[in-house]
């Protein structure tokens, strides 16, 4: 969806000076921060991730999902137990494939578990890939990260507060980040579609999982902007690099 940034060094000595690079916002700082605490050797995008995740609803159900998601390469796996049902879906650059059952699922059940090749897929790749990279994703191409940061609260605790849009090409929700004051590791965050309407969700991040030298956000919980509904909770219950 946005690519990574390549950073190049200097290698000559007499090679003409590099120009110098623009001086980060207090937001993009903040970011940084962030990126340092949860993915301080850069590992994210350099490596595919196993992950197991436990998905609670509010009816008390459970969905358990693993996948393989490799950023750079685009490819995404997974598997998810739903119910009854077994959902396998891949999908990368040239191949889609869905199942539910071990058969393809007809236009029905491929709609209701988002499988329809090969944007279904896509979107449980883009989906994983985002919630589970952050705070890492917020320095990608297309995130337009506003310069101040706010002193705030959330959940009742204080916050740093930082404001991100997105280039139209990329998504058109308006998201706050909002990160520990001392640590600045990422304890949440709400999404609208029109804010005007206090429609959308906010997220919070509880704890995290030690995860080959990143701190991945251990569970995230959902709730609507508009009357706190909670809407579930996803856990990373094991990581494996790949």
């Amino acid at each position: 969806m946005r690519n990574l940034l390549l950073l190049t060094l200097l290698v000559a000595a007499c090679a003409p000076a590099d120009p110098p690079q623009a001086e980060l916002s207090d937001a993009e700082a903040l970011i940084a921060r962030s990126i340092d605490f949860h993915d301080p050797d850069g590992m994210w995008y350099t490596r595919a991730h196993r992950l197991d995740l436990d998905e609670k609803r509010p009816d008390g159900s459970m969905r358990k999902t693993g996948m393989r998601l490799d950023p750079l390469a685009r490819s995404f796996g997974m598997r998810q137990d739903r119910g009854e049902d077994v959902v396998e879906a891949y999908v990368d650059a040239e191949n889609c494939a869905a199942t539910v059952n071990g058969v393809l699922p007809d236009s029905t059940v491929a709609a209701r578990y988002r499988l329809v090749c090969p944007d279904g897929p896509a979107w449980w790749r883009e989906y994983y890939a985002f919630m589970h990279g952050l705070p890492m994703k917020l320095q990608d191409e297309g995130a337009l990260v506003e310069p101040g940061v706010i002193d705030t609260t959330f959940m009742g605790q204080p916050v740093r507060q930082v404001r991100v849009t997105y280039d139209p090409a990329v998504g058109s929700d308006i998201w706050y980040f909002y990160f520990h004051p001392e640590t600045s590791a990422l304890v949440g965050s709400r999404f609208y579609h029109d804010e005007a309407a206090n429609d959308g969700e906010y997220i919070a991040f509880d704890g995290t999982l030690a995860a080959d030298g990143m701190q991945l956000v251990r569970t995230i919980h959902w709730y609507t902007n508009a009357d706190g509904r909670f809407l579930g909770s996803d856990s990373l219950t094991a990581y494996s690099a790949d």
